[in-house]
């Protein structure tokens, strides 16, 4: 029986195409984009599974409460303070991800980008398999290396590399180092990427060195955060109390004078639940955009199953006669409910296999397109196939169940009859469904346009300095032992405007702040920005002085440090004529017009420019002369073989680095446009469907009205008359929701565009449906005033 009633479906279809085709395509695009979905989400959490340990593993992590800040980086001594005190933790590593190292390849050293250090111990605690050397203690000796087969691919050609050297240079200094040990590749979906892995104890011995200067023992130091400490616990440890005695290790030590605390953040949390963290320098995943990406898919999934429906509803009611036909020949209302939950199901699993396909064979399209790294896992999808099939199922039946309740209690003669076309059913079901879809692509529009508004003002805004024809070039200060030379040497190639050097100089974002008292009330403090720059700032960066001096006529000092200040640290610091005025070693010798150093996320805050010492320079921003990148950037590489010590020669624009703060807005636009383009085509393909089925079912009246003098104008005005008010009704009311969701997403930037100055956005929105509705049923409205009424009545 389910045979013959197959067959005779596929009959039906042939004889009604457009209706299969829009059914199977709308369903087709949204199982796809919901198989799409499906991976990515299993992509994003399947983070860290692969840990044998991951349960009990945790990231520790610090609370500035003074400088308002949460970073994931700890103190060198927490590490073995924590295991000491602590009777749960079992073990404890400490990492720290150095992506300035340079590795050398045959004659010249090149940047390599996934080093890290860390202690032995990380290989036990995280699920790391060690395929060839020592696989016990493979960072036992302070110069031994541990690589990945991908390294000993790419720096030892195939060959074994155990036991040989690896040269490396770190913060000027070259070291071998000895390969103990290689890895199996570290899998994507881990938050420790490395191809090399290095032992701490370079990089403590650096940093001892380093801070010596200032008699400060860094290794036992409790204030500076310069690793990111992970623990394991010990089997049935309560991590609630483990997490207790943490945040109360905070009042021993020297910690307590800064309100430093500790927390504990889970593995599997890491990847998704970080964005709170600052200075986090792991990789991270994006909730947002997976939340995003669930509930469009689902909204899509909703408007094609929509469509389904209306169209297999209409379908059904062409076929009365059939259905009264087969209740006069005995068929009882069992068998037609079987059949048409039969044919409305055989649909949506036809779509199913087709979209699973499809999906497969979209990943590195969307990879492409999205900037993701989705991997189709087998393992991980098989198990959802079934739910998939349960999904398909469900429309079909909803699609059968409506057409079961409209059709099989109808007598035979009113089938017969075609009652169901030529009585007052105004199909009221199939109008909200394509009301609903309506207010969705209203909503979705009003959104999207918000988006692109807010995206445009903040990439256009003045930031208080001029980016344009202006690139940064990254130095490592401790290669670069003559920056002084190297500048002037820059300033004498013609196509060159002016040169300046710091530390993070817009828009790379200075991520250094200091505690200054208010003048007028010493006992509170206010946390100011603080940007290193040296002389030639204000001019290259083209940012205007208020009052006093620039940095032009002053040398860097060991003794005094000169500053200038913003506009918002006069009122912030309570300053009313500050030139002159010392605040701890601060001299203030100028006022500079606000600009912006972060992105516009942020306010400006108070700041303090400080003339930086030339040997902690660690970014040059060079300004050139319109349209001489090319022929500038050559000169300026040849300068820096000569001062660069082999260094590699890296550089960015200012421009691009400033869009690269609105990558994940940019990035959430493609989203949402791809997502809304699909809901409106989908959405479209239904309401066509629907007028083809409305044309039919007035065929009759329409031939009338043309006989009675009716214009091809009044014929097409009559069948768009109920379908723009559903446009009006759905806008009116997806407004306020999608102006509450803006306003939601507006909260994210503190500079911000004004809904109510912008709600010519939603006239737009209004506009444009309407055009694309009309035209839509135009077509086939259009088509149908075309056909000569008497062969329409003849037929009738």
């Amino acid at each position: 029986m389910i045979k013959h009633f197959a067959i005779q479906y596929l009959r039906i279809i042939r004889r009604n195409k457009s209706f299969a085709i829009i059914s199977v395509l709308g369903l087709v695009i949204a199982f796809s984009i919901s198989f799409l979905t499906l991976i990515y989400l299993l992509n994003e959490s399947s983070y860290e599974n692969f840990h044998s340990n991951r349960n009990r593993i945790y990231r520790i992590i610090s609370e500035y409460p003074k400088w308002d800040e949460i970073e994931p980086t700890t103190p060198f001594i927490l590490s073995s303070t924590l295991e000491k005190e602590f009777p749960e933790v079992e073990n404890s590593t400490r990492i720290r991800v150095q992506d300035d190292i340079e590795i050398r390849k045959d004659n010249f050293f090149i940047r390599e980008r996934s080093f890290l250090f860390s202690d032995n111990s990380i290989f036990e605690i995280f699920t790391l398999p060690i395929i060839s050397g020592d696989p016990i203690t493979p960072l036992k000796d302070p110069y031994s290396v541990v690589i990945s087969e991908k390294a000993a691919n790419k720096y030892f050609n195939n060959t074994n590399p155990i036991g040989k050297n690896i040269e490396i240079k770190f913060k000027g200094v070259t070291y071998n180092l000895i390969v103990n040990a290689v890895m199996n590749d570290i899998q994507y979906n881990s938050i420790i990427q490395a191809d090399i892995i290095g032992n701490l104890s370079i990089y403590l011995n650096y940093q001892k060195e380093r801070y010596k200067k200032n008699n400060i023992d860094i290794e036992n130091n409790w204030i500076s955060g310069l690793v990111t400490t992970y623990v394991l616990l010990k089997e049935g440890s309560s991590i609630r109390e483990f997490k207790s005695k943490i945040l109360k290790l905070a009042g021993r030590y020297e910690t307590k004078s800064l309100g430093i605390r500790y927390f504990t953040q889970e593995l599997s949390d890491i990847y998704l639940k970080s964005s709170f963290l600052t200075f986090n320098n792991t990789k991270t995943g994006n909730l947002q955009i997976l939340y995003l990406f669930s509930f469009i898919s689902f909204i899509v999934l909703i408007v094609s199953a929509g469509n389904s429906i209306i169209l297999y509803i209409s379908l059904s009611s062409n076929r009365l006669k059939e259905f009264g036909v087969r209740k006069v020949y005995g068929a009882d209302k069992r068998n037609l409910s079987k059949q048409i939950l039969m044919e409305s199901c055989l649909i949506s699993l036809l779509a199913l296999p087709i979209s699973i396909i499809i999906s497969i064979s979209s990943i590195k399209l969307m990879n492409t397109l999205f900037k993701y790294n989705l991997i189709f896992d087998v393992q991980l999808i098989w198990e959802y196939i079934f739910g998939f099939i349960l999904i398909a199922v469900l429309i079909g039946i909803i699609s059968g169940s409506y057409s079961i309740l409209s059709i099989v209690n109808l007598n035979p003669v009113e089938t017969l009859k075609n009652k169901w076309l030529s009585g007052k059913k105004k199909l009221h079901f199939n109008r909200i469904i394509i009301f609903i879809q309506l207010f969705i692509f209203s909503g979705l529009f009003v959104f999207l346009s918000f988006m692109i508004r807010q995206v445009s003002f903040i990439s256009n805004k003045p930031l208080g300095y001029n980016p344009k024809d202006l690139f940064i070039v990254k130095i490592n200060p401790d290669e670069f032992k003559d920056y002084i030379t190297f500048r002037e040497e820059l300033k004498n190639i013609p196509s060159i405007l002016n040169v300046t050097g710091g530390w993070g100089i817009p828009p790379l974002g200075s991520t250094d702040t200091d505690l200054l008292p208010v003048f007028d009330d010493p006992e509170r403090e206010v946390l100011v920005d603080a940007l290193e720059v040296d002389c030639n700032f204000l001019n290259t960066y083209e940012i205007p002085l208020i009052n006093g001096n620039s940095f032009s006529n002053y040398s860097y000092s060991d003794s005094i440090e000169y500053i200038l200040i913003n506009e918002e640290a006069i009122s912030s610091l309570g300053l009313n004529d500050p030139i002159g005025e010392t605040i701890y070693d601060y001299k203030i010798i100028g006022i500079v017009k606000d600009f912006y150093i972060h992105s516009l996320h942020e306010k400006i805050n108070p700041m303090i420019i400080i003339l930086i010492n030339p040997k902690w320079v660690h970014e040059i921003a060079i300004r050139i002369l319109p349209d001489t990148e090319k022929a500038t950037i050559e000169q300026i590489q040849k300068k820096w073989n000569e001062f660069s010590q082999n260094a590699s020669f890296e550089y960015e624009f200012s421009n691009r680095l400033l869009n690269n703060q609105y990558s994940h807005e940019k990035n959430l636009i493609k989203i949402l446009s791809f997502f809304t383009i699909i809901t409106i085509f989908i959405s479209l393909m239904g309401l066509f469907g629907l007028t083809i089925f409305i044309s039919k079912r007035k065929a009759k009246e329409i031939a009338i009205r043309k006989v009675l003098g009716a214009s091809i104008k009044d014929i097409i005005f009559k069948i768009n008359k109920e379908f723009i008010i559903m446009v009006v009704i759905s806008n009116i009311i997806a407004l306020p929701i999608a102006l509450y969701f803006v306003d939601l997403w507006l909260q994210n930037f503190y500079i911000r565009i004004s809904v109510i100055n912008n709600l010519w956005l939603f006239l737009i929105t209004f506009i444009l449906s309407i055009l694309i509705i009309f035209g839509t049923v135009s077509i086939k409205a259009f088509q149908t005033s075309l056909t000569n009424p008497i062969k329409t009545i003849k037929y009738e």
